[in-house]
């Protein structure tokens, strides 16, 4: 009995511990249900990599994983173009930069039979290239340049092309010549650089480091050696496209507190860009009046001359790189509405060509010149009819404006030397920058002279409001004024100056004025004077019923004759002196307040004969009429 139970328990424990056995066997051997760890390893350290022109040993290192037994391992690289690897994990540097080297356990044992686990390990790779060397940048793509580039001083290729040490000298060569470009030699440097000619066309180049870099910068090959200065080290054949185009001003801007203008370019036909030779417009229409539709026209020289009006059909941009004679003509816009737009626009090469011999531009919605009109004196006006006109940086000889809705002056001479510079029904007149002489403003309902160089001979007549403002001193001589609404000077010095009928409101700030008055007819009236920092001296002063001297700083003196009053209207003095001065016990009708006002000057002083009044603001408040 005892001998059966000891074999059935021997049977029992062979039943329970054979899966046991064999799930112990599969730990060491492993399957495909149960792989086994391959347990990889591999360095982290980085791999530091050189390339030399003749040490290909610093360009390589071998760095195997560790791995069990029999585990299969496969390497790669995140980035071959700098730096591979080999199934025995041997290294080789391709170029400058750094990458990942990759090992995997891939979980194959030699038979190929899956058996370990799947693993993977990294490492840095960092190469460092000491070769000098020049090559294309790949994918780089080279601009189509705009002929008028030529006035540029070098094409830039840094984009294009590169060169290793950077700052190293290139020479270019053109297999093949063109006339397209010009490859010009730095005398001091030696640098070469590619210039274009100004023609269109396609030239072949190509670019190599200059042999002799390496013994004549010694100092910059301590780390790049000579020995990578191979002749034939040249890139390959690139190809530069010029197109023809023009460049013209765009505009100005304020650079180091200097006005600048604004380079633009276009291309005759490409990129979307296109204009026309106005030779060419000419020869398509050979009689008759010359149409110029909308777009952009370039003044060649096949079309210096023209013998007939220009008309206007469409918003038209005259690019002036040539001169153009008129003849005598017109330019009109063709439209009944008068809604098209003129720009008469500078060459940025050549700004001082000219529309000239030119006698009318009229009936434009928007008309804008820049420095390039110089039209014939006649008796009509030069400007007729135009909503918006912008003239800048122009010889404005004799020209006569005449309704015109906005009118913009810039940087401009205005000389009525030989014939008067004349505006005439302008709703809105600004003029900054420029030098007036012999000039009439009549009709004008608003107008702003800012820092003008001169002002003289000039007459003003029926100015709703004027404006002349400075930031420095200016002096004004020989000018009349007619009917103005509002007059509002600052930093002006007045010469010889003469008021005529109606001044609304006059105020001056940090100014002097000893103006005339005229007589009869003409005789001036005012309807208040406010003078701030300034001075005034003047005969009889009128004052509109209401109308005010007001005085802050500044001196202000009238002196009547015979027995007129020296001021009528009323006085108010915050700051400053008043004085007003009388033969015949006259000096002031009207109120006087805001200070202190006594008499000089008197025979016998009595309390209602007062022939002289001052008044400033040291003394006590203190107001006297006056002696009817």
């Amino acid at each position: 009995m005892k001998k059966n139970n000891f074999k059935s328990l021997m049977q029992a424990a062979v039943l329970i511990c054979t899966p046991l056995v064999i799930a112990s066997c599969d730990d060491v051997f492993g399957d495909v249900d149960n792989p086994i760890p391959s347990h990889l390893t591999v360095s982290q350290a980085a791999v530091n990599l050189e390339l030399h022109a003749d040490r290909p040993d610093a360009a390589t290192f071998i760095r195997k994983g560790i791995a069990a037994t029999g585990a299969q391992l496969v390497y790669s690289s995140s980035d071959e173009k700098v730096a591979t690897v080999d199934a025995n994990g041997k290294i080789t540097g391709v170029g400058e930069g750094e990458c990942q080297i990759i090992v995997k356990a891939t979980g194959l044992d030699s038979n190929g039979k899956q058996t370990y686990q799947e693993a993977e390990e990294s490492f840095t790779v960092k190469v460092k290239d000491y070769r000098a060397r020049i090559e294309l940048i790949e994918g780089a793509e080279i601009p189509v340049f705009n002929s008028a580039d030529a006035s540029l001083a070098e094409i830039d290729l840094s984009k294009v092309i590169k060169v290793w040490p950077a700052n190293v000298n290139i020479d270019f060569d053109e297999p093949v010549y063109s006339g397209v470009i010009s490859i010009v030699q730095d005398p001091t440097t030696k640098q070469e650089s590619i210039q274009l000619t100004g023609t269109s066309g396609t030239a072949k180049v190509t670019a190599a480091i200059d042999p002799t870099e390496a013994t004549v910068n010694k100092k910059l090959f301590e780390t790049y050696e000579n020995k990578s200065f191979p002749k034939n080290q040249i890139t390959e054949e690139f190809e530069i496209t010029v197109k023809d185009g023009v460049a013209y001003i765009a505009g100005y801007e304020l650079k180091n507190n200097k006005v600048t203008p604004v380079r633009k370019t276009m291309f005759k036909d490409y990129n979307n860009e296109k204009y026309t030779l106005l030779s060419e417009a000419a020869a398509a229409q050979p009689s008759g009046d010359l149409t110029l539709n909308a777009g952009w026209y370039v003044v060649d020289n096949a079309a210096t001359s023209l013998t007939r009006n220009i008309r206007v059909k469409g918003d038209v941009n005259l690019i002036m790189s040539n001169d153009l004679d008129m003849n005598g003509n017109i330019i009109l816009d063709q439209s009944a509405e008068k809604s098209y737009e003129l720009n008469i626009i500078s060459d940025y090469d050549n700004p001082y060509n000219q529309v000239y011999d030119i006698n009318k531009i009229q009936d434009f919605k928007k008309v804008t010149v820049d420095r390039n009109l110089y039209f014939n004196i006649i008796t009509d006006p030069n400007f007729k009819n135009i909503g918006t006109l912008n003239v800048l940086s122009s010889y404005i000889n004799g020209w006569k404006f005449e309704n015109i809705g906005t009118l913009d002056i810039a940087d401009a001479n205005l000389d009525g030397t030989t014939s008067e510079v004349s505006f005439k029904t302008v709703n809105s007149l600004s003029i900054s920058e420029s030098w007036l002489y012999k000039v009439s403003f009549n009709t004008v309902t608003a107008l702003n002279i800012a820092d003008a160089t001169s002002l003289d001979w000039t007459s003003f007549a029926g100015v709703n409001s004027l404006n002349i403002t400075n930031k420095a001193v200016l002096n004004v001589g020989n000018c009349t004024f007619t009917t103005i609404g509002t007059f509002n000077a600052s930093k002006v010095n007045f010469g010889t100056t003469t008021f005529k009928k109606t001044i609304g409101t006059l105020g001056l700030t940090d100014a002097t004025l000893n103006p005339t008055f005229g007589a009869g007819a003409d005789a001036v009236t005012f309807g208040a004077i406010n003078l701030k920092k300034s001075n005034m001296t003047c005969a009889q002063v009128v004052l509109k019923d209401g109308g005010a001297i007001t005085l802050d700083g500044g001196t202000f003196a009238a002196t009547a004759t015979g027995d007129n009053y020296a001021v009528k209207g009323n006085v108010v003095v915050n700051k400053g002196t008043f004085t007003a001065s009388s033969p015949d016990f006259h000096a002031v009708k009207g109120n006087m307040t805001g200070t202190t006002f006594y008499e000089t000057n008197v025979a016998t002083p009595a309390a209602t004969d007062w022939s002289a009044i001052t008044g400033t603001t040291s003394q006590e408040p203190y107001v006297k009429g006056e002696k009817e």
